[in-house]
């Protein structure tokens, strides 16, 4: 009787442990599935056209693919800086989800991977539109340990730890295209500054090192033959922080710092105005051309920027040395009579 008890007893316990094993093959084939991210947007992406990168607060970059160029046409189609662009839609393409993590929302604050109709939502929203397909992704923080970053798809509550780390713009302005010249106004030929501080540089041909100082004053001489180069590599290569489109207003409340007017050797000619509010510097510049990108726009600007274009004359001389009074000659009157 006991042997039939215990017989009982083990089918009992096999059959349990049968269960638990089927459960358990159950729950594993239930597991997500790591692996690439998005598994067609590699065939996809030369064909995006609308790119959305949102927060909940202070964030809105949004640039459409217009005749082969981003452009952000709420900022009268600025051009947008291609190769960072680059840099997220590569991340985003070679991205794999190695590790599962919470799906649980109650715990997305901690991933920063809360809806953003949260406005305490630290998530940044991408999303990407080739014609009528779309993918969106939420992207969180990064672990505290460890390469990567957390994500989750909008429309679901799993999340995820993948192998990349998204670079993502800070503010609207951030992924503008720099610096402001395109490249055709930075082939600078003349320089001349109007006024009082006024000053004219120029080079004969664009294989001349160095620019030449007209009217240099007589008896002046140059700090340094290449002296003159910095306030034309300046304009060339003149990043912003922010920009607005021109207000005739605004600009009126700023007290005017200088005119540059430019010349560039294919004979384009364009004026650099510069002003300061308080300590804040702003410049904008007008051509005769029309519907340019780079014009009708107030551009802020650091405070190196400023101080490398605000030179004055005397800031390319040598000090002015007055002349030494000419030392007493001693006469030899001879010896002493004895």
């Amino acid at each position: 009787m006991n042997k039939q008890i215990g017989i009982l007893v083990f089918a009992i316990v096999l059959a349990l442990v049968a269960g638990v094993l089927v459960m358990n093959k159950n729950d594993a084939g239930a597991l997500p599935e790591k692996g690439i991210l998005f598994d067609d947007l590699k065939a996809n992406v030369a064909k995006l056209d609308h790119i959305h990168i949102e927060k909940a607060q202070g964030l809105d970059f949004d640039t459409q693919l217009v005749e082969g160029q981003w452009l952000i046409a709420q900022m009268n189609n600025y051009p947008v800086d291609q190769e960072k662009l680059a840099k997220l839609l590569k991340g985003l393409v070679a991205a794999q989800k190695i590790q599962p993590k919470t799906s649980k929302p109650e715990y997305f604050d901690r991933l920063g991977l809360q809806d953003l109709s949260n406005q305490d939502s630290l998530a940044t929203k991408v999303t990407l539109s080739a014609g009528q397909k779309s993918w969106s992704l939420l992207i969180g923080s990064s672990p505290d340990r460890g390469a990567g970053q957390y994500v989750r798809f909008p429309d679901q509550n799993q999340t995820w730890l993948i192998d990349q780390t998204l670079s993502l713009p800070l503010s609207d302005t951030e992924w503008l295209k720099q610096p402001i010249l395109p490249a055709e106004l930075q082939a600078i030929q003349h320089v001349q500054r109007l006024g009082e501080k006024g000053w004219e540089i120029s080079k004969t041909d664009s294989e001349q090192t160095n620019f030449s100082l007209l009217n240099l004053p007589a008896g002046r001489l140059l700090k340094y033959p290449g002296v003159l180069n910095s306030v034309v590599t300046t304009i060339a290569k003149l990043n912003f922080e922010q920009t607005q489109p021109n207000d005739e207003t605004l600009w009126q409340t700023f007290e005017p710092t200088l005119q540059l007017n430019i010349t560039t050797f294919d004979g384009q000619m364009y004026t650099l105005q510069l002003a300061k509010k308080d300590d804040t510097h702003y410049l904008r510049f007008s051509a005769d051309q029309v519907g340019k990108y780079w014009l009708n726009r107030i551009y802020q600007i650091s405070s190196f920027s400023a101080q490398q274009l605000n030179k004055t004359l005397q800031d390319f001389l040598q000090e002015d040395k007055p002349e030494l009074p000419m030392s007493e000659t001693v006469t030899d009157e001879g010896e002493a009579p004895k």
